[in-house]
């Protein structure tokens, strides 16, 4: 994700004199391409990204579109004065990078998780909130930036993310949700780079002859609510994984839908837990420990739609 990110940066800034990145000292060789393009258009605000937030919100009042990267609780929860006042409120067109989302710097420890910044960012007016799923979709997220109206936040993988949509085929709309897989059985609603996970679960329930459908959400600000209401209304049952807590993410705002239908739609939120892990684990490790590697989806939503035990393993 992280690699498809600068390389579609790239194809734009040459062409888009309005882009300017702004990093907070970090990124090494990743932007070399934009620094020898125009090294003026490439500003290192050091560690200081309380400040490199109210830069890019002057800069894009005079006209530019500044991208601004780091990792991501550095680029959020340090931030979050910043981008309420300076962004959000003075409606500047600033993207906000955050790579390493969820558990990708999953070794790193809590200091570089980023499994809350949804839920924080979430409190913001006018702030658009992408969580593509796969390299194709960053690209994608990137080129929308380019009409933006108002701030957004783009959340990025680590890198080594699985393509999931062919780009040669697939145009995938970001700005609305998609069914990814089609299914009888109820519906699997994820958003995020953690779909692949949610597509190796379906798998597994095929073989038990669960075929649940799959929607993913990559522009999960605005919450497309009608859709998802239309989802409950038509499912017997719902299910939603996202790598990120559950306050202020995509399950609490489908489980508010599902209690003001009140269709009667039998619904499970997968979430990580409100908890720091005991040791500095790699993030296939935090994934299961957290109920949210394929296994333990698939289990979760075997026992929701009333097939079976929650485990596979032992009946």
């Amino acid at each position: 994700m992280r690699d498809a990110f600068f390389s579609e940066l790239y194809t734009i800034f040459r062409h888009d004199r309005r882009i300017v990145f702004l990093t907070g000292d970090l990124g090494y060789k990743l932007f070399d391409q934009l620094k020898e393009h125009d090294p003026s258009r490439v500003i290192n605000c050091g560690i200081r990204e309380a400040g490199m937030i109210g830069y890019a919100a002057g800069l894009a009042k005079t006209g530019l579109l500044p991208f601004v990267y780091s990792i991501t609780p550095f680029v959020t929860l340090r931030c979050l004065e910043q981008i309420k006042i300076d962004l959000c409120y003075n409606q500047a067109n600033v993207v906000i990078v955050g790579v390493g989302g969820g558990f990708a710097y999953g070794p790193n420890g809590p200091t570089h998780h980023g499994i809350d910044d949804i839920g924080v960012l979430s409190c913001l007016p006018r702030l658009t909130i992408w969580t593509p799923s796969d390299p194709h979709e960053v690209r994608l997220c990137v080129r929308a930036s380019t009409s933006l109206e108002s701030p957004a936040y783009l959340r990025l993988g680590r890198n080594k993310e699985p393509h999931i949509f062919d780009s040669q085929k697939d145009s995938p709309d970001i700005s609305q949700p998609a069914m990814v897989r089609e299914g009888s059985d109820g519906v699997i609603i994820t958003s995020g780079f953690i779909l692949h996970e949610v597509l190796k679960a379906v798998d597994l329930l095929n073989q038990h002859n669960i075929h649940p459908a799959v929607v993913r959400i990559t522009t999960l600000r605005p919450f497309p609510k009608e859709y998802i209401s239309l989802m409950i209304a038509n499912s017997k049952q719902i299910m939603t994984v996202e790598e990120h807590v559950a306050t202020g993410g995509l399950g609490q705002e489908t489980a508010k839908i599902v209690a003001e239908t009140c269709t009667g739609t039998r619904f499970r939120m997968l979430a990580i837990p409100l908890e720091f892990p005991d040791a500095c684990y790699d993030r296939e490790s935090l994934l299961a420990r957290s109920g949210l590697d394929a296994d333990s989806i698939a289990a979760a939503y075997r026992t929701l739609a009333n097939k079976g035990e929650a485990a596979f393993g032992g009946g």
